[in-house]
C-alpha cells in the first residue's frame, strides 16, 4: 500500500513538472507560427502591391494574386480573416476601398486568442516590414520594439 501511495506521488511529482513546460512549448510554437505567418503575408502583400501600385484594401480573393505560392502561407485564404490560426487571431487593415494610386500603407496584427495559455505576445507588421511585438493581449503597434528586442507591456 505505501508503495502505492509513493507512486503516485512520484506521478504527481513528474506531472507538476512536466505539464508547465509542455504548456510553455506550445506558446513557443505558437509564436514562432504568428512570427513566420506575418512574414510569408508580408510578402505576398508587398507582391501584390508591385503588381498593382497599391496595397489590398482589406482581405481579399487577390490578395495573393502572382504571389509565389511558396511564399503566401497554405494555412491563410480570405474566409479565414479574423479567424484563429495556430492560436492567433490574424486581422489586416489595407487602405480605404477607393484608393488606386499611391496607397502606401496597411497594418497586420497577431493577437493570441488566448494570453498566456495560446500566447504571450502580440504582433504587428506594416509596410516597412519590421515585425514589432510586445506582452499582453495586444494589439501591438508601429510604437512597440522590435522583434528583435525585448518586447514591452502592450
Amino acid at each position: 500500500m505505501i508503495e502505492v501511495v509513493v507512486v503516485c506521488g512520484i506521478i504527481a511529482l513528474l506531472a507538476a513538472i512536466i505539464v508547465p513546460s509542455l504548456l510553455r512549448s506550445r506558446t513557443t510554437t505558437n509564436e514562432a507560427a504568428a512570427i513566420g505567418n506575418l512574414r510569408a503575408l508580408g510578402v505576398s502583400i508587398h507582391v501584390f502591391q508591385t503588381q498593382n501600385n497599391r496595397f489590398p484594401s482589406d482581405w481579399q480573393a487577390d490578395m495573393y494574386a502572382g504571389a509565389d505560392p511558396d511564399f503566401g502561407p497554405p494555412s491563410f485564404d480570405v474566409s479565414m480573416a479574423g479567424s484563429e490560426v495556430q492560436g492567433y487571431l490574424f486581422t489586416y487593415a489595407g487602405q480605404p476601398a477607393g484608393c488606386t494610386n499611391n496607397c502606401t500603407g496597411y497594418t497586420l496584427m497577431a493577437n493570441p486568442e488566448s494570453l498566456a495559455t495560446l500566447g504571450t505576445r502580440a504582433f504587428f507588421l506594416d509596410q516597412d516590414g519590421r515585425i514589432r511585438h510586445c506582452t499582453g493581449a495586444g494589439p501591438a503597434d508601429a510604437t512597440d520594439a522590435l522583434i528583435t528586442d525585448p518586447p514591452l507591456a502592450c
